[in-house]
């Protein structure tokens, strides 16, 4: 575009010092001799045609900076307007046969013009500066940025690694796509050596874009690792929470001196939380999952510390029985299965319901806190059950 308005304004300049030449010697035939008229039609002609070209000249100059600029600067129309007024004018003292005038404000209006392509050449010239300027901030800035994505890849390099080897997952997949974002970067680097900032930038973009889906994937690995965690941990707290709650519900029969509302509320409470908790692992909101099975083992300690309240030896004898009861299941099982083989095991069935009535006897004793006669009916269930126990595995 400047080299075009600054061809043009030497065409002007040039056509201007021989017209300037031309319309002295015009001034100074048309004062001595009248008679060469036709001469001076003939150059008035010229001119104004030389000064319509010139015109159409700055009219296609304006189209063309309309399409790549903002607009034309104010003064340079202004120039050609003046430019038009005086064409005009030369054009209106041609036609009443003043030829000198109209050969001097043809040359007026190609000054005219001149400046207004000067004025142009101007402004787009500074325009084109502070695009050169522009383009040389952004390049900097592509490199800069080009810079932090690689940084960027090592860290979700390192981020995978670390990854893989505290949770075991394997994530090969995550590093070849990073190796495909460094590729995109490598082009980057390369289109915008060659001064191609807008392919560089969108191969940055790329880039950038492989890399984050590459962190959504290794955070969402690591989320899975925590939800299977937690699912471990919740299913431990359920069967630890269940033999407690068997633990204490059979102390609950077989002694008085228990708070059982509060015992009952504290394990009710360990219940809920277990039901938050598994909402909470179904969301995956695995922290506050955590938070809700560490109440389950606060609201146990409560339940617990009302246990402590029993005596060291009837809190024993309670142990006890509740093993009894666990061995009784047992035995049950191993005799309806060697019964089901068409063994005869009458005294054996007689004796596991002897071990019902003594279990009751003594739940009865401990919790009327007849520990003595606990402790002896404790002595004949041991015998019983050993009694037991070698006659099926006989």
């Amino acid at each position: 575009m400047n080299t075009s308005i600054a061809k043009t304004l030497s065409i002007l300049t040039v056509f201007l010092l021989l017209t300037s030449v031309s319309a002295v010697q015009v001034n100074s035939v048309y004062a001595e001799n009248t008679s060469k008229t036709p001469m001076l039609k003939f150059l008035a002609d010229q001119l104004i045609e030389i000064a319509n070209k010139s015109k159409v000249k700055v009219e296609e100059v304006f189209d063309k900076i309309k399409t790549q600029y903002i607009g034309i600067p104010h003064e340079a129309e202004e120039l050609y307007g003046e430019g038009v007024k005086l064409l005009d004018d030369a054009i209106s003292y041609r036609n009443n046969g003043d030829y000198p005038n109209a050969c001097k404000y043809a040359i007026k209006a190609m000054q005219k013009f001149k400046l207004a392509l000067l004025v142009t050449y101007k402004f787009t010239l500074k325009l084109e500066v502070r695009k050169v300027e522009n383009e040389t901030l952004k390049i900097t800035c592509l490199r800069k940025a080009i810079e932090r994505a690689y940084m960027f890849a090592d860290r979700v390099e390192a981020l995978a690694n670390s990854t893989e080897e505290k949770f075991g997952y394997n994530l090969t997949t995550v590093k070849l796509k990073i190796e495909e974002a460094r590729e995109h970067l490598e082009n980057a680097t390369s289109l915008l050596d060659e001064g191609l900032v807008d392919e560089a930038a969108k191969e940055l973009a790329i880039a950038r874009g492989i890399l984050g889906k590459c962190v959504g994937e290794i955070h969402s690995a690591a989320k899975k690792f925590k939800i299977t965690r937690a699912e471990c941990f919740l299913n431990q707290t359920k069967k630890q929470l269940k033999s407690h709650m068997e633990e204490v519900i059979s102390s609950i029969n077989r002694t008085s001196i228990l708070n059982k509302t509060r015992i009952s509320q504290a394990l009710q409470n360990a219940s809920h939380s277990i039901k938050v908790a598994e909402e909470f692992i179904k969301r995956g909101n695995v922290e506050r999952a955590l938070k809700k099975l560490e109440e389950v083992r606060e609201h146990v300690e409560e339940s617990t510390s009302e246990l402590e309240n029993i005596k060291p030896d009837v809190a024993k004898m309670l142990r006890k029985v509740n093993t009894f009861e666990i061995k009784l299941r047992w035995l049950e099982g191993m005799l309806k299965h060697m019964k089901f083989k068409g063994l005869g095991l009458t005294t054996a069935e007689d004796k596991l319901e002897e071990v019902k009535n003594l279990i009751k006897k003594v739940s009865d004793q401990i919790k009327n806190q007849k520990i003595s006669e606990a402790e002896e009916t404790i002595e004949h269930l041991e015998e019983l059950l050993e009694d037991i126990e070698e006659m099926l595995s006989s």
